[in-house]
């Protein structure tokens, strides 16, 4: 089941931007969504990730 949703914040626990927040941008299917983190990731170019590569933020 997929508990993502667009506009929800969520922090990158591997690759490159380990330990980074972004913000889901848009929720492909149940393995991806497309992230961006307003710096190096902007809204016109967000990445593809799969979603065991990132987790929500609990607030």
């Amino acid at each position: 089941m997929n508990e993502y949703k667009v506009g929800q914040v969520v922090r990158s626990k591997a690759g490159r931007d380990k330990g980074q927040y972004m913000v889901v941008i848009e929720v492909v299917d149940e393995q991806f969504a497309m992230l961006s983190n307003g710096k190096l990731r902007k809204v016109s170019n967000p990445k593809k990730r799969r979603s065991n590569t990132w987790r929500r933020r609990i607030t």
